[in-house]
């Protein structure tokens, strides 16, 4: 195979990635010795049904979810952190979280904002909003352009 590493008109790295990808598919692949051969000479051996792509992407991302939930809350339940020497459950400390004003009012403003952009998406739509990001950020460059000189 030094056809293959070394290079002859085209590119060495084309010709050792050539190479080790063919190296890496050969060494992946598990070849059924039975393919060629003929009908009276294959075993009988019953052949197993896969199943559908998209039912085993749905068992793995149900399998996904369903540990990630036990997990969250067994850390929920049980995770403690050290605030000034003494340790406090977690969940204590993210409802003393949510609970001052400020998150309120945050939560406030960014309804407000909210709506507001639902407003306008509903009398200018989608491309509205766009070139409005696009005007306002080509003001903002021209502006620390001029800054710039």
């Amino acid at each position: 195979m030094p056809f293959i590493i070394w290079p002859t008109d085209l590119s060495p790295s084309f010709n050792v990635s050539a190479f080790v990808s063919s190296w890496i598919f050969e060494w992946k692949i598990e070849w059924n010795p039975e393919y060629f051969l003929n009908e009276s000479q294959r075993s009988t051996a019953p052949k197993r049904k896969r199943r559908h792509i998209i039912k085993r992407c749905l068992i793995f991302g149900l399998g996904v979810i369903i540990f990630s939930t036990i997990l969250t809350s067994a850390l929920y339940q049980n995770l403690q952190v050290d605030i000034k020497g003494r340790p406090v459950k977690i969940k204590d400390v993210l409802a003393e979280f949510f609970k001052p004003q400020e998150i309120v009012f945050l939560y406030q403003q960014l309804s407000s904002v909210l709506r507001q952009l639902w407003a306008f998406y509903l009398k200018y739509g989608f491309k509205g909003i766009w070139t409005q990001i696009w005007m306002t950020l080509d003001s903002e460059s021209e502006k620390q352009a001029f800054e710039v000189e």
